[in-house]
C-alpha cells in the first residue's frame, strides 16, 4: 500500500491523485495547472503509485537535468524503483572540452563501443543490475553524485542508468528521450510509446517547437566540413562539391536578421547527396581512429563538423521541418525548426496515458486541436477548483493603456513613454523589477531612454540565470531587463531567506511571436486542421499569454510574497487577452500622472 510521504496534504493533492488515480489507467492525459508551491510533483506521482500496477512503466520528462532531482527526492519517498537518463555526453568520464557536438560524440561512442575500445562500457559486463541500483539509492537525489560515483568504479554512468530502464517503475529524463524519436528509440528499444505512461513537466513548452528541435549551422561550420573531408578523403569530390555549393547558396542569399524560409529543394537539390554527406562524417571518424593510433580520450575530445552538418541535413530532409536562415552580422546561417506542432506530440498521440504539468498551461483545445490529441481527459486548474495556494490579495495588476508594442505605434515616443514608465516602477520599488520585453531590439530602445543612474541588468542572448543572480545580488535594489520566453522570463527566480526579491513584473508589451516567415509556417502547418483565425489566435494570443503569465509567476514564490504585475499595452484589454490571462485587473491606467499617485499608495499600504 502506498503511503502519502508528508504527514497531511496541502490543499487539493488528494484531489489531483484520485483523478490520476480514475483517469489516466483508462488511457487519458490529464492536464494539471498548478502553481509554484502547491506540490504538483509529489501528488502527481502518489496518484501514479496508487495505480502503478495498471499503468506499465512512467516516464517523466523534464526540461534540464537540473529537474531532475526534485522529482527522484519524491520517488525515493514513495519507496518505488526508478533511474534517470540525461545527456549521455554530459554523464561520459571521457569529455574534458566543451563545444563537442551530441552528433560527434554519439558517432565516436558507437565506434568506440562497437570495438571494445571503451573500458567505461566494457566493464559494465562485470557488474548487475543490483550494483547500479544501489548506487543510485545512496546518492540520490543528487543526480550529479550518483553519475560521478558509477565513473569513479570505472562503469559509464549513461549506460549504466540505462540498464535500469526496463525494470524501473519510473525513468525520470530530460525532454529529448521522450520527443525526439532516435533518441527514445536509443534509450526504449525494447519498449514502444504505447507502453508508457508519460508525465511532461513544464507542458507550457509546447506552444513553442523550435524549443524542442532548433538546430543551425554557420558558414564556419561547413568550410569546416569541408576541410575534414579533404584531409581524409579527398576523393570524395562529390561531397566537396555539395558541400561547396551550400556555401555558395547560403552567401548569395540577402541578409535578413528575420528569419527566412528557404524551399528545402532549393537548399538540397539532390536529398541522396545528404546520406553521402553521412557515410562522409563515418568514414572520417574510422580514419581519425585509427590515425591516433587507438587513443580513445584523443579521439573523444576531437571536434569534427562533418558529422554535425549531416545531422542538420538529414533533420531538414524529414517530413514537418523546414529550412530557414537568418544573418548575424556578416554571415548567413541556417536553422532547422519544426513547421508542424504533430511532429513533437507524435509520442504523446501514442502513450497509454499520462499527466501534463504546468503553472501556465495553454488552454485545453490547444492540446486537441493542435497537438491532435484525441486522449485528453480533465483540464485541472487547482487554484479555481480547490482554492488558492498564494492568497489573491498580495497581488496587485495594473493595465496601463497609453502605450502599446504595436508595430505600426513603435516609435521613439512611445520607447520614452514605456521608459518613462518604468522608470517610476524602478523608482518606488526597494528590490528588483522585472522588465519583461517581446524582442531584444524592443528591450534595447527602451532602455536607450532609461535613465544612467538605473542600476541595471540586461539579458544577451548568451546571459546565464547563474550570472544575473550573481549581479542582482550585489545591489540593494535592481532593475532586470529580459525578453519574453527567454532564460530570466520563465527560469529566474531571486529569493533570499524565504522570500522573494522580485517585488514588481512590468510587461512591456504584449509579447507576441516575431512575424517573421517561421511563424508564417507554423500557421500554414495549424491551417490544415484549423482556421485561419483559429491558427492566429493559438501562434499569438495563446503563446503571448503564456508567456506573460511565465513572467508573472517570477514574482511569488512564497505565501508572504507581495507583488505589482504591471501590463503596459491597451491590447491587454481586449477580452480574448483577459480571458487567456484569467487576472483580475486592479486598476486601468491611462496618463502616467495616476501611475504615479497609484505606485505611491501601493508603496504606503502594500508593499
Amino acid at each position: 500500500m502506498v503511503k502519502f510521504p508528508y504527514k497531511e496534504f496541502r490543499i487539493g493533492q488528494k484531489e489531483i491523485a484520485k483523478v490520476i488515480e480514475s483517469e489516466v489507467p483508462r488511457g487519458r492525459l490529464v492536464l494539471i495547472q498548478a502553481p509554484t508551491g502547491f506540490g504538483k510533483t509529489v501528488a502527481v506521482l502518489y496518484g501514479l503509485c496508487k495505480t502503478l500496477s495498471r499503468l506499465g512503466k512512467v516516464i517523466y520528462v523534464v526540461r534540464t537535468r537540473n529537474e531532475i532531482s526534485p522529482v527522484i527526492k519524491e520517488l525515493k519517498k514513495l519507496k518505488v524503483d526508478y533511474t534517470f537518463l540525461y545527456s549521455s555526453k554530459k554523464m561520459c568520464p571521457l569529455v574534458r572540452v566543451g563545444g563537442l557536438s551530441f552528433e560527434d560524440f554519439w558517432l565516436t561512442c558507437r565506434l568506440l563501443r562497437a570495438r571494445g575500445l571503451c573500458r567505461y562500457f566494457t566493464r559494465l559486463s562485470s557488474i548487475s543490475k543490483g550494483y547500479v541500483r544501489d548506487v543510485v539509492r545512496r546518492y540520490s537525489p543528487d543526480y550529479v553524485a550518483v553519475v560521478n560515483a558509477l565513473a569513479d568504479d570505472g562503469v559509464c554512468p549513461y549506460f549504466a542508468l540505462s540498464m535500469l530502464v526496463s525494470e524501473a517503475d519510473f525513468v525520470v529524463a530530460t525532454y529529448p528521450y521522450f520527443f525526439k524519436e532516435d533518441i527514445f528509440m536509443s534509450a526504449f528499444s525494447d519498449i514502444g510509446y504505447e507502453e508508457l505512461t508519460v508525465v511532461v513537466d513544464e507542458a507550457h513548452t509546447l506552444i513553442n517547437p523550435s524549443s524542442i528541435y532548433d538546430e543551425e549551422l554557420t558558414l564556419r561550420n561547413i568550410h569546416e566540413a569541408i576541410n575534414e573531408v579533404m584531409e581524409y578523403i579527398p576523393h570524395s569530390k562529390h561531397v566537396i562539391d555539395f558541400l561547396n555549393n551550400l556555401i555558395t547558396k547560403l552567401i548569395n542569399m540577402p541578409k535578413s536578421k528575420y528569419l527566412r524560409h528557404i524551399p528545402k529543394d532549393r537548399l538540397i537539390e539532390d536529398p541522396d547527396m545528404v546520406n553521402q554527406v553521412v557515410d562522409a562524417a563515418l568514414e572520417i571518424k574510422l580514419k581519425l581512429l585509427k590515425g591516433f593510433n587507438y587513443n580513445v580520450s584523443k579521439l573523444m575530445n576531437l571536434r569534427t563538423r562533418i558529422t554535425r552538418v549531416a545531422s542538420v541535413l538529414n533533420l531538414a530532409l524529414k517530413e514537418g521541418f523546414g529550412v530557414f536562415y537568418y544573418s548575424k552580422g556578416l554571415e548567413n546561417r541556417i536553422k532547422v525548426l519544426p513547421i508542424d506542432f504533430r511532429v513533437i506530440s507524435r509520442g504523446l498521440r501514442l502513450v497509454h496515458g499520462g499527466v501534463l504539468l504546468s503553472g501556465t498551461l495553454p488552454p485545453k483545445d490547444f492540446f486537441e486541436k493542435v497537438l491532435g490529441l484525441d486522449n485528453v481527459g480533465q483540464y485541472l486548474d487547482v487554484e479555481g477548483s480547490y482554492g488558492y495556494v498564494f492568497p489573491p490579495e498580495n497581488k496587485v495588476t495594473i493595465v496601463v493603456t497609453d502605450v502599446t508594442s504595436s508595430y505600426i505605434r513603435r516609435s521613439d515616443l512611445m520607447y520614452n513613454k514605456f521608459a518613462k514608465y518604468l522608470e517610476l516602477t524602478y523608482r518606488y520599488i526597494d528590490r528588483v523589477t522585472l522588465a519583461i520585453y517581446p524582442s531584444y531590439d524592443f528591450m534595447r530602445n527602451v532602455i536607450n531612454h532609461l535613465p544612467k543612474d538605473i542600476n541595471m541588468v540586461i539579458e544577451e542572448e548568451g546571459t546565464t540565470l547563474s550570472e544575473v543572480i550573481e549581479e542582482v545580488m550585489k545591489k540593494e535594489k535592481c532593475l532586470i531587463n529580459a525578453v519574453a520566453s527567454g532564460k530570466l522570463s520563465e527560469g529566474i527566480e531571486i529569493t533570499s531567506k524565504g522570500s522573494s526579491l522580485i517585488e514588481a513584473v512590468f510587461i512591456a508589451g504584449v509579447p507576441y511571436p516575431q512575424p517573421d516567415d517561421y511563424v508564417e509556417e507554423l500557421m500554414k502547418g495549424l491551417r490544415k486542421y484549423l482556421t485561419h483565425d483559429e491558427s492566429w489566435d493559438f501562434v499569438f494570443n495563446v503563446t503571448a499569454s503564456v508567456r506573460v503569465k511565465q513572467a508573472l509567476g517570477r514574482a511569488l514564490r512564497y505565501p508572504t510574497d507581495r507583488a505589482i504585475y504591471v501590463l503596459a499595452d491597451n491590447r491587454f484589454m481586449m477580452p480574448r487577452m483577459r480571458q487567456l490571462l484569467k487576472l483580475k485587473y486592479n486598476k486601468v491606467i491611462r496618463d502616467i500622472g495616476t501611475y504615479e499617485e497609484t505606485l505611491r499608495i501601493l508603496k504606503k499600504f502594500f508593499l
